[in-house]
Formats: C-alpha cells, structure tokens, sequence
C-alpha cells in the first residue's frame, strides 16, 4: 500500500475510538455501548479483532507484501461477520419495538363530533393561538387537528408548532394508554375536599414526558447502533481495499470480498 496499515485505539470515557489508516485514508470507528438490548454482548468480539491488528500492524506491514497484506486483512475481517450480523438482528428487533410504539401513541381516535368544528377554529387562529392550542388542547382536539394535516399548522412559518402538538398528543397518548390521570390525583383539603376526584394534569404530563424520555434514548441508541456499522464497514473497506457499500455487504455475510 502507499501507506501502511495503522490502528490506533484510545479510551474516550463514553468507549473506545479506534482510528483505522491505510493508503491515505482514514475512518474512526467508536464502540459505544449505549446500544439496543441484545447488541451490545457482540461488541467484544469487535474490539478484539481491531485490536489485535493494531497490536501486529508494524509487523504485518514489515512482513507481507501488499497483496499478502490485504489478503491477510480481508482473513482477519471475516471475523467480523458474526457479531455484525448479530447486531443487526438486534438492531432490526429494536427498530421494529420503536415503530410499534410509535404506532400506538399516533393512533387517532374515531372523529368526534365536534371535530370539523375545532378544525375551523385552530385554522384561523393566528401563531401565537396556535401555539396556546396546542399546549391546552384536550387528546381529542389535538386528535381532529392532526387528522386534518400537518399544512394546517403552517409548517412553512413555524414548524414547530407542528411538532409541539405531535409531541404533546403522545403525551396525551400515554396518559390514556396507563391511566396516569388516576395516579395522579390530588389531595383533598379544608377548601377543597372534592380534590382526589380531580386528577392532577399537570403531574400526568410530566410523568408522560418521563416516558418519552425512555422511548427517546430507545432512537438513540438505535441510531448509535447504526452509526456503528457504518463506520466498521468504512473502516473494512479501507483495509480491504474495496468501498464502503461492499464492505457492508460483506460483513452481513450476504457476499464475498
């Protein structure tokens, strides 16, 4: 090669950052741990194989021509397959748990009757209206206006907005699906004693947004896992000679390099 092989490894705090260079190019591949359920326990398998090249580089690069060397790589890479495709299958049962869950909290309700109604007022009612709306409206009202559409919220002008009332009616979502209302009720006083049978909104929503929180580091680690494989099979590709869309391929087992 132009320049030889080196893998570089250093300890970030958050998991390791391995640095792979080889004929003048460059890709860093982070072990993260912060992954779907299941995709972790094949990070071990990975650290070790990069690892080890990192420790035998010198010689390797000393020792092999050329072509042994990335014939020697392409043999050392192949042990990747497992745990690659391991995570995968991890990744694909997270993926498929988040879009559930997805799915029902944007679950729409029947239309009520008052619907068309509540349409009409939050289309002529200016930002700041809408805004309020958002943040006041009942499951069913935020219901009707997400039915009607997201250009009905003027996304052009204020996305977020649109975002805000995805947001809350999840929320919404959630308090309904666990009955969080009830667990929230309030506590009876001298001036009012009625209070138990007056659920604390306020305290539900902010429960709910706990929830989201969760279901949120659930996309992320999603996403770490996927950043993860992207970057082995930039990493692959570099010390195997062939693109990153290859390597990929190759380190699902679906081909040969």
């Amino acid at each position: 090669p132009d320049m030889p092989l080196s893998i570089t490894k250093a300890d970030t705090g958050r998991g390791l950052n391995f640095a792979v260079r080889m004929d003048g190019q460059v890709s860093g591949v982070h072990i993260d741990a912060n992954l779907p359920k299941g995709a972790e326990r094949h990070l071990t398998p990975i650290e070790a194989v990069l690892t080890s090249l990192g420790e035998v580089a010198d010689d390797l690069n000393r020792d092999l021509t050329p072509v042994g060397l990335q014939d020697r790589l392409r043999k050392e890479c192949q042990r990747l397959v497992p745990p690659v495709k391991g995570m995968i299958e991890a990744g694909i049962d997270a993926e498929q748990t988040l879009a559930a869950t997805y799915d029902r909290l944007d679950a729409l309700p029947e239309a009520g009757p008052f619907e068309t109604l509540t349409v009409e007022q939050f289309a002529k009612m200016n930002l700041a209206g809408k805004a309020g709306f958002t943040q006041s409206a009942n499951r069913l009202q935020l219901a009707a206006v997400l039915r009607a559409g997201r250009d009905i919220a003027a996304p052009e002008i204020d996305p977020a907005i649109w975002t805000g009332l995805v947001a809350r009616y999840r929320r919404l979502s959630l308090i309904n699906s666990y009955g969080l209302q009830s667990k929230f009720a309030g506590s009876s006083s001298l001036n009012d004693p009625f209070a138990p049978a007056k659920p604390d909104q306020g305290a539900a929503e902010q429960a709910a947004s706990e929830m989201m929180k969760s279901v949120a580091a659930d996309a992320e680690k999603i996403n770490n896992l996927k950043r993860l494989i992207q970057n082995l099979s930039f990493a692959v590709g570099i010390m195997c000679g062939v693109s990153a869309d290859s390597a990929f391929h190759f380190l699902t087992g679906e081909a040969a390099l």
